[in-house]
């Protein structure tokens, strides 16, 4: 069984259109290095003496510089002293030295290693190759460490583009930020580094979801409230808004929010004051706003359950977070990375994934997106043993977000017009629209949140066990689906073209 192995750090790769790390060189180079070098993809940006060298390095910044001997008339020493003192330091190699005594000189200097004149041209070639990767890979990561962009891990395009946006935008001075993607593609996660990254990261990050607090209590939960505004307002309360002064407010799942209550946070979008139930009094606020919502929301506006003036006024800045069919090449480095985390996290010694597994891994639709994935993961530490993640480790894939059609539920067909099979059709289309969502689910169906769950459990079908037990079977409409055959309610295909 081959095993992946999991870097120390996980560290996106280069991009592909990102030009890789240039190598200036000084001196006689070994026969042919310049072309092994060409073949591996490495610019090499050559100098007849230390006074061009040093330009070109202000000129063309270069990762990494190769110095062979002889140093056109300078000592080695005071060649790595110049070099240290450059803005962009680069990383030092010296090729050809004889004996020991000049290996220490060098690094005692600020060489970062040391290579002996007998090595062949394509080894020391793939040397390089190898350094200056490792050189690339820290700086990435010091990068990503200093902006607050560890999590978002993967090298496609889509996140790439996703990583720029973050940083761009969060260091603008942007206060009302719209993030949308499919449930569980991370839009949380972009919120906190879109503060962790902008100047208010030292102040507060708040965050909310609109769609678990009732709408009568939204509103003191944003604005706050005096004390005797309505009856169980004893005390005066601080609102949301307010404790985020100077900080970011992240309203997660926006468009579950009231009509009522959209037309009074437009008005403090737009004015940036707002006034606390039972209170007359205007309280000014500076606070960026960052929304986040996987409702599609031109649907809703035209469904009148958006307004159209606060979606303008949210989608100054639009930012999508793309699900992950849409970037397959991110999967296992995904997978590697939670594989690792959970690891350390339950004190298990996984290291990677076996050929069978990356393939069950890879052939998965992930409706759930990363959310799914992290879960799945997660599952397999917490209930296996082992150091390779094997197919059989990983089990039946499919969770909460992925409903399933009963093999031997009620007949589909148009002329059917028996009330409970029709229900139970119209239920299960639904969420699987949704995928699993039950207040998206209710809003097509026309019911609330609790009627679909109430329903749900009528007819017996449960998202997270994939369950369905024929109405037939169901007594008082609340028996719970045991050992009931399912089957998908689609075919997926086993990956997803973006």
């Amino acid at each position: 069984i081959r095993a992946a192995r999991i870097p120390s750090a996980i560290v996106s790769p280069e991009p592909p259109h990102v030009s890789p790390p240039r190598l200036a060189a000084l001196g006689s180079l070994p026969v042919d290095l310049d072309r092994h070098l060409a073949r591996l993809h490495i610019p090499l940006v050559p100098a007849r003496d230390p006074d061009a060298l040093l330009r070109a390095l202000v000129a063309t910044p270069c990762r990494a510089v190769l110095l062979c001997p002889p140093f056109g008339g300078a000592s080695l020493a005071s060649l790595l002293a110049s070099l240290s003192a450059l803005p962009a330091r680069p990383a030092v190699f010296v090729l050809g030295l004889r004996d020991a005594e000049q290996v220490l000189t060098a690094m005692r200097h600020g060489a970062r290693d040391c290579f002996f004149a007998d090595r062949p041209a394509d080894e020391l070639a793939r040397t390089l190759e190898l350094a200056l990767a490792a050189e690339s890979a820290a700086d990435q990561a010091e990068g990503r460490r200093r902006l607050g962009l560890p999590a978002l891990v993967g090298h496609s395009e889509a996140i790439r583009r996703l990583r720029e946006q973050v940083e761009r935008v969060a260091r603008s001075e942007a206060n009302t930020i719209l993030v949308q993607g499919e449930s569980g593609t991370g839009k949380d996660l972009v919120a906190q580094l879109l503060h962790a990254c902008s100047p208010r990261a030292a102040h507060a990050f708040v965050p909310i979801n609109c769609s678990a607090i009732p709408g009568s209590l939204l509103e003191s939960e944003l604005f706050g409230h005096e004390a005797g505004a309505y009856t169980d307002a004893r005390t005066r309360r601080v609102g949301l808004l307010e404790k985020a002064q100077r900080g970011t407010l992240f309203l997660d799942e926006v468009a579950e929010i009231e009509v009522g209550l959209q037309a009074k946070l437009l008005r403090f979008l737009e004015e940036r004051r707002f006034r606390r139930l039972g209170s007359s009094d205007d309280i000014t606020v500076d606070v960026r706003v960052v929304a986040g919502t996987n409702v599609e929301l031109h649907e809703a506006m035209r469904a009148g359950r958006f307004r159209r003036d606060l979606y303008y006024r949210l989608a100054v800045v639009p930012i999508h977070v793309p699900p992950l069919r849409s970037r397959p090449e991110d999967l296992v480095p995904l997978a590697e990375h939670f594989l690792l985390h959970d690891s350390r996290r339950y004190h298990k010694h996984f290291t990677g994934f076996d050929d069978e597994a990356r393939a069950r891994l890879e052939a998965h639709a992930w409706p759930g997106n990363v959310r799914e994935l992290k879960n799945a993961i997660e599952r397999v530490v917490l209930l296996e043993q082992g150091s390779v993640v094997t197919a059989e480790m990983l089990g039946p894939i499919g969770g909460a977000g992925e409903v399933s059609r009963p093999t031997a539920g009620p007949a589909a067909e148009p002329d059917d017009l028996n009330i409970e099979r029709a229900g139970l059709r119209a239920l299960l289309t639904a969420l699987e629209r949704t995928d699993g969502n039950l207040t998206a689910a209710g809003k097509l169906l026309g019911v609330s949140r609790d009627t679909v769950r109430y329903r749900m459990e009528r007819h017996g079908v449960c998202l997270a066990t994939r369950a369905f037990v024929d109405p037939s079977r169901v007594r008082e409409g609340r028996e719970v689906a045991r050992n009931a055959q399912s089957a998908p309610l689609r075919e997926r295909p086993a990956a997803e073209p973006v």
